[in-house]
């Protein structure tokens, strides 16, 4: 009998995973040398977008051939058909309407292509070892840029700088020359080479619970999982990102109580997490100061300018809940606060594409979790499918914590934070196919 291999589309979105975290960071040294000028580079950053967009519509046309479009799928087709529609008939100029339309379309796009990957034994063994790859890649480079790297070194770079030229947008900004988001405070953060700090942190959310099941679901290497799962931890504190460490934690309470088995946790585990990470807190120069404030809303800054930003968001979506067209909502909000758009995905989202766009949307994003929370608990007690388990319980995990990051970050729109977690969600949609 012939052997199965991995998937070549696989194979190639992995690759394209891996270039997109370290992307800003290449283009970057690359600019700096002048090794070729900023309208190539433009066109290189556009190029990632493209691919995605060929291969999604292209997996979503064979769904549509083949007649595999089920409930779910049919959801995410009309939540594109709202985009679509807005963007033609929204008042903004094209520019605008082609940025927004982006960050919601492709995500969709992204679970359409994960649809048709295979869940058998060879594509599944594959995701887990580049996963794995991965996570202790972006763990180590993290660590060395944190401790190892001077402040320098991103001045001679000069990121921030890079981005605002070529990118022409200002999800990055300067402070005295370097990568925004830089400083929390006193406190310097860790941001790898993922240009950002947030994006580091938000791109690490599916590989922190991977790293986790699989440390709960494999009798064997359990250590090097129980290390690497700290790593990411420990990374994420670095990155001084409160929204993601919360919603993790809250995640991790939500599933046991779902489950209302004893599923993941023992009280020895806990404890051993919690001291651990109590420790990890305490390694930080001033987090207790950072937590503090952030409650009393005394920083400042962050905490209040979220608080602000939240109020506005909402208002603006109350006062306009058919919505006010893509392109909108970043313009709105930021001449109202000042700020870049507002601190909530969902109210993003509401004011572009109004209540309907919105529950589509979210009608698409519970229905993906249903199904893959079902497939979890009616295979929990089949000792073969241990290692499809450690995608479901991750995955479920990740849902948990990005739907929560939702009510405080606009970061469900980076495509560079989303990107393999959608793409996994299409994958554990599908049914087993073979023995694993």
């Amino acid at each position: 009998m012939r052997a199965k291999s991995v998937s070549l589309e696989l194979r190639f979105f992995l690759i394209l995973v891996f270039f997109t975290f370290f992307q800003d960071f290449i283009f970057a040294t690359i600019y700096k040398f002048n090794i070729v000028n900023a309208t190539v580079l433009k066109l290189l950053f556009a190029l990632r977008d493209v691919i995605v967009i060929i291969f999604g519509l292209k997996n979503l046309l064979v769904l549509l051939i083949r007649k595999k479009v089920n409930v779910t799928d049919f959801v995410a087709i009309l939540f594109l058909v709202v985009v679509v529609i807005s963007a033609v008939f929204g008042e903004q100029d094209l520019f605008n309407k082609l940025l927004s339309s982006r960050v919601y379309i492709i995500p969709i796009l992204l679970y359409f292509w994960g649809r048709n990957v295979k869940v058998n034994n060879e594509n599944l063994k594959f995701i887990r070892h580049v996963l794995l790859l991965l996570t202790f890649f972006i763990v180590l480079s993290s660590l060395i840029e944190r401790f190892l790297l001077p402040v320098d070194f991103w001045v001679y770079i000069n990121l921030a700088n890079f981005n605002s030229e070529v990118k022409g947008l200002t999800n990055l900004y300067s402070i005295n020359e370097l990568v925004g988001n830089f400083y929390t405070g006193n406190i310097r953060r860790a941001i790898g080479f993922a240009g950002d700090p947030l994006l580091l942190s938000y791109f690490l959310i599916p590989l922190f619970f991977f790293s986790l099941s699989n440390f709960f679901y494999n009798e064997k290497k359990k250590i090097f999982y129980l290390i690497l799962t700290f790593g990411v931890l420990f990374v994420q504190v670095l990155t001084i990102t409160r929204a993601v460490l919360i919603a993790q934690i809250l995640s991790i309470i939500m599933f046991y109580i779902m489950y209302n088995i004893k599923l993941l946790f023992n009280k020895k585990v806990v404890t051993f997490f919690f001291l651990v990470g109590l420790g990890i807190t305490f390694f930080i120069e001033k987090i207790w100061d950072i937590i503090y404030k952030t409650v009393t809303f005394n920083d400042g800054g962050s905490a209040l300018t979220h608080l602000i930003s939240f109020k506005t968001g909402l208002n603006t979506f109350l006062n306009n809940p058919l919505g006010l067209g893509i392109g909108t909502a970043s313009t709105l909000v930021t001449a109202a606060n000042g700020g870049f758009g507002s601190e909530n995905s969902y109210f993003n989202l509401g004011i572009e594409l109004g209540i309907i766009g919105l529950f589509i949307f979210l009608t698409f994003w519970i229905f993906t979790f249903y199904k893959i929370f079902i497939n979890a608990k009616s295979n929990i007690s089949n000792i073969n499918k241990k290692i499809i388990m450690i995608f479901y319980i991750s995955i479920l995990l990740s849902s948990l914590a990005y739907m929560i990051t939702g009510f405080a970050s606009p970061q469900l729109w980076t495509m560079k934070t989303v990107m393999l977690y959608w793409f996994l969600v299409g994958i554990c949609q599908n049914k087993l196919k073979g023995e694993i």
